[in-house]
């Protein structure tokens, strides 16, 4: 008995593993993105350019970024201070990043409208295109105006994709779709309908029931629910040029990445 009491107290002592405040938001409660202000940025990237998405890494509290021409993901710690460049040859105009545990990514092909998933760990260098697994959202070439952002949800296993414009379009699989080869792609709403006012979607993130749906030509992120509903916004005007990426980390620290080579953190306000 004395036993299971010292083991009881050590595990109620223990910090919480990262994956209870993963970015993707099992476990944590989403926080209102009105509450939300700028803290610190323009952060700048060395020898970075494009950049077009950023995801936080809970298991080594890092961030990864990447752009799109040329195709090469940017570690960083959560300062910016640069620890790792990989190349991605044989990948065209990769748009957006999401960290899928266990050292997986997913990245996104914005014209040719795959997403890839593919292994990272510190010693990666170099990832080819040829090497990876892939699926294709769209049978037809998106050209500019295609696969925009991806996230993930460790928690069902679901990946959200959004596509830029002409049409805006939401799309939902599973990441179970890389192995077992059912493929099954829905579309929760109607991006075209709800939420009303955006000319474009650049990136996007979720947080248990709440989206978060980047625009870098409206200069907005909006928070909706799982039908597109409207719940807040965080106005962007005079502070990014061109957001292009969108990433919560444990804590609920907001990091939006933009073109050419900066990232900017906000923090809530109420916590």
């Amino acid at each position: 008995m004395k036993n299971r009491l010292m083991v009881f107290l050590i595990f109620l002592l223990a910090p919480a593993p990262a994956y209870l405040f993963s970015d993707s938001g099992d476990g944590r409660d989403p926080l209102s993105i009105d509450t939300y202000v700028l803290v610190k940025g323009p952060v700048y990237l060395k020898k970075a350019r494009n950049l077009s998405g950023v995801t936080f890494n809970s298991d080594d509290q890092r961030l990864y970024f990447i752009q799109n021409r040329p195709a090469r993901i940017i570690v960083t710690d959560l300062e910016g201070n640069i620890f790792q460049r990989i190349k991605l040859p044989g990948f065209r105009d990769t748009e957006d990043i999401s960290y899928a545990g266990d050292g997986r990514f997913l990245l996104v092909e914005e014209g040719r409208s795959n997403v890839c998933l593919v292994n990272i760990d510190r010693y990666t260098e170099s990832i080819h295109g040829r090497d990876v697994k892939k699926i294709a959202l769209s049978s037809r070439s998106m050209r500019n105006t295609g696969i925009e952002g991806v996230d993930y949800s460790p928690r069902s296993g679901d990946i959200l994709c959004v596509k830029e414009k002409n049409p805006k379009k939401i799309y939902r699989l599973n990441i179970k779709a890389f192995f077992d080869n059912q493929i099954i792609i829905s579309n929760p709403w109607d991006l075209e309908k709800k939420p009303q006012g955006l000319l474009d979607v650049s990136g996007v993130n979720f947080v248990k029931d709440r989206y978060y749906i980047l625009s870098h030509e409206s200069s907005v992120l909006i928070e909706t629910d799982g039908n597109g509903r409207e719940y807040g916004k965080l106005n962007l005007k005079g502070i990014i040029k061109q957001a292009e990426g969108v990433s919560f980390d444990n804590s609920g620290r907001l990091y939006i990445c933009g073109e050419p080579n900066s990232f900017y953190i906000f923090e809530s306000v109420k916590k």
